[in-house]
């Protein structure tokens, strides 16, 4: 099958975000046998300087169809393709026969940028992929004639190289890395939690991307995983501006550093409240705590135990690496756009509306 795959790639950042979640989409596309044309459409409006808020989106969108008249894909896929239009769409409808259109939206669903991006395509979407399961994808975007369905954060061997599990001389306990500065409150536990672990006398807790400490990118984010034993997982559940967003709204969400986390087999601590206990089971993929005490009790514990740590980690890493690699959740999108029968059962959720 050729698949058309849009999606910014920021080559402003020089490889910095060779890790993200379109590269996995691309690797698993291509190991499940495609052929797989990549466009960033990002790229060439950043290319067009000065003026490329007037002229920039022209010419993604002139380049998209150009591709789709000489590539004649079988899908499109667009990844946070902001720039491509409904305009585009329609044409590339128009000219292609039988042509598939999909869209993943991988930040939690109540982002406004992200919820736009996708609404305003939704007419010409045959199938919408979140990273967000449950009623909250299909009240956003099922329109009764395309199909919405959950996506996992895959894991990549090749690029989640690390075997921490393995190991046991890591000199740090627990790692946690931001991205840069996002929308926050003042009680927000990515923030909070971090900076009270380190301050706790026994535990030794690398963190980035704030209170002075860079943002982690590629090598640099991969070496910094290779010291720890634990990864902790806290994602984002409201925003600054709104403190009351139903629990609905991040059913089954998580950061993408999840697949990270389980694809270097590091003992990934999970935040509850986004029932990833669902598929991911407590003491055995994964530990979970509800509160600060709670973490670093278990923290103290597995630092004591460290046979526990290596053990849980180890099954977490197999299990992610088995049902979340960035194959199956290919496989997936493969299967549920052109409606087929799976060839094999998935490990997750895998609901879909209709």
């Amino acid at each position: 099958m050729r698949i058309l795959f849009v999606s910014g790639d920021g080559i402003k950042y020089g490889g910095g975000r060779s890790h993200y979640f379109s590269s996995r989409i691309r690797n698993g596309f291509v190991r499940n046998g495609h052929h797989l044309y990549f466009l960033s459409d990002r790229d060439i409006v950043q290319n067009k300087g000065l003026f490329r808020k007037i002229t920039g989106p022209a010419a993604a969108n002139k380049t998209f169809l150009q591709i789709c008249k000489n590539f004649e894909p079988d899908l499109i896929l667009l990844g946070q393709a902001d720039y491509i239009s409904s305009e585009s769409l329609a044409a590339a409808k128009e000219m292609l026969d039988g042509v598939k259109i999909a869209a993943y939206c991988i930040d939690i669903v109540f982002y406004p940028h992200i919820t736009n991006t996708i609404c305003s395509k939704l007419e010409h979407l045959d199938a919408i992929f979140c990273t967000t399961a449950g009623e909250a994808i299909k009240k956003r975007f099922s329109n009764g004639r395309n199909v919405v369905a959950y996506i996992p954060n895959p894991a990549d061997m090749s690029i989640d190289y690390l075997r921490n599990e393995q190991k046991n001389d890591q000199p740090h306990d627990i790692f946690w890395a931001m991205r840069g500065i996002r929308p926050s409150y003042p009680e927000d536990p990515r923030y909070n939690i971090p900076r009270s672990l380190d301050q706790h006398p026994e535990i030794d807790i690398s963190y980035y991307g704030f209170d002075g400490r860079p943002v982690l990118m590629g090598k640099d984010y991969y070496r910094a995983i290779a010291k720890a034993k634990g990864g902790l997982n806290i994602s984002v559940n409201r925003l600054n501006e709104n403190a009351d967003i139903p629990s609905e709204d991040y059913y089954l969400y998580s950061s993408d550093r999840i697949g990270h986390y389980f694809g270097c087999g590091l003992l990934v601590y999970i935040l509850k409240g986004f029932e990833l206990e669902t598929f991911l089971e407590p003491d055995r993929h994964a530990v979970y705590f509800s509160d600060l005490e709670e973490l670093t009790d278990k923290i103290l514990f597995f630092k004591k135990h460290d046979e526990q740590r290596i053990k849980i980690a180890s099954a977490g890493a197999d299990f992610y690496r088995s049902y979340f690699s960035e194959t199956e959740i290919c496989r997936y999108i493969e299967e549920v756009t052109f409606n087929r029968k799976p060839l094999k059962p998935f490990g997750w959720n895998t609901k879909i509306y209709a």
